[in-house]
């Protein structure tokens, strides 16, 4: 009959090696060092783990509400903003055969022909800087999503009629106007309009269909009307006429616009080139934040270093008598890994879904304060509201971080377990 200790290591029988004995035992061990309670060491643990726990809610929730500006940038934004547009010096064009050329590049999804133009909306009191855009009512759809925000019930962009001076306004630019639907308002342009007298800037009161909400900064500033209303008045400006273009890939905005330019000797103006310095601002920062909020997570890994010393020390008789019986040095050295595992696990579980949970009631928080207070805390932002987007690779990148040096943190406390002499602790108790 064998009466070696059950610990014994036994090179001589492969079919169960050590690794695959020590494995849950080890781990029934840590769990219970784990969730033992009442004791100093036990709490330290807990703190460990609630810092841990705490470092990947915030990664986790900074992470969210970036992704959520990229996703709203090449979303929302780029579904109101034209992603290329051509400006023509001369409004005299064959434009049957430039746009049939803008047409035929591969990367054109579809176009259509505005004129745009710069002016001052003034009504009553208050006076705002306006972007004049005319659009073609039946085509713009095509290349905009602004026709889908319109805010009030009732009329919409085909109601655009040339001839009868009336248009949109973006939301927040009416607010600032306090002007409604069936409002008038003087609009005045910066083409002067010579007369026998004096030269005197050409202005024309329309009419106040409804507003326009993108939740963009284009609700600060935009005004759309009927295409040949809008080229009347701003006749002899220059560049005022532009086709604006959809491309299939948004990416590629500059490469197309530039190609386009040259094929009908336009001026080309894209979205990167209007807002990409946002969009990088958004991407870079994304990528700074990630490794700065890491940082928390490494010092919440520090943590949990002093953490498994203070429990191996605390445990050292139990070490020491499980080495009697014997036990290998490997086995200690498990303990103190699956510890640091469980503690890591736990914590990286925790803060996962505690981030969750923030990511999705942030927005909520944020458009409260913001009907609250009214802050205007994003109002100088293209998106002034709080996104976030939760994505799944986010998760397992922020989960493989933590759980990574969680398991490094376990090394030191592995090596100190490893290195115990069930004699020299068993004669001090």
């Amino acid at each position: 009959m064998d009466r070696r200790a059950p610990f014994a290591d036994d090179p001589a029988n492969p079919a169960t090696p050590d690794i695959l004995l020590a494995a849950p035992v080890s781990f029934l061990i840590a769990l219970r060092y784990a969730t033992r309670s009442g004791s100093f060491t036990s709490f330290v643990a807990r703190v460990a783990l609630a810092g841990l726990a705490l470092s990947v809610a915030v990664l986790v929730l900074v992470m969210s509400i970036m992704n959520g500006f990229e996703r709203e940038l090449l979303g929302r934004l780029l579904g109101v903003a034209p992603h290329a547009s051509l400006h023509f010096s001369e409004s005299e064009q064959n434009w049957a055969d430039v746009q049939a050329r803008v047409r035929d590049h591969p990367l054109v999804a579809s176009e259509g022909r505005v004129v745009r133009g710069a002016g001052m909306l003034s009504r009553e009191h208050h006076l705002a800087g306006v972007t004049l855009v005319g659009i073609s009512p039946e085509r713009y759809a095509r290349i905009s999503d602004v026709p889908d925000f319109v805010a009030d019930a009732g009329p919409d962009f085909s109601d655009l009629e040339a001839g009868r001076f009336r248009a949109f306004l973006g939301a927040r630019l009416a607010e600032k106007l306090e002007a409604g639907a069936g409002d008038d308002a003087l609009l005045l342009l910066s083409e002067a309009l010579a007369t026998p007298f004096a030269v005197v800037p050409r202005k024309k009161r329309i009419k106040v269909l409804g507003t326009v909400r993108t939740g963009t900064e284009i609700d600060g500033y935009w005004l759309w009307m009927h295409r040949d209303d809008a080229a009347r008045l701003l006749r002899g400006a220059s560049n005022a006429q532009a086709i604006d273009v959809k491309l299939h890939d948004v990416m590629q905005a500059d490469r197309v616009a530039y190609e386009l330019a040259l094929e009908t000797g336009a001026l080309d103006d894209s979205w990167k080139r209007r807002f990409g310095p946002f969009y990088q601002a958004v991407i870079s920062t994304r990528g700074v934040m990630f490794i700065l909020l890491s940082l928390l997570i490494g010092v919440a890994a520090f943590n949990l270093v002093s953490t498994l010393v203070m429990v191996i020390n605390s445990r050292r008789p139990d070490l020491a008598i499980l080495h009697t019986f014997g036990a290998s040095p490997r086995r200690t050295m498990h303990i103190a890994a699956w510890l640091g595992l469980i503690v890591g696990g736990v914590g990286t579980c925790l803060g996962l879904a505690l981030g969750s949970l923030l990511s999705v009631l942030a927005p909520i928080f944020y458009a409260w304060l913001e009907a609250s207070f009214g802050l205007g805390l994003m109002d100088r932002y293209f998106i002034n509201y709080l996104p976030s987007d939760l994505e799944v690779g986010a998760y397992l990148q922020i989960a493989g971080l933590a759980l990574s040096l969680s398991l490094l943190a376990t090394i030191y406390p592995a090596m100190r377990a490893r290195a115990l002499k069930p004699a020299d602790v068993l004669s001090n108790e």
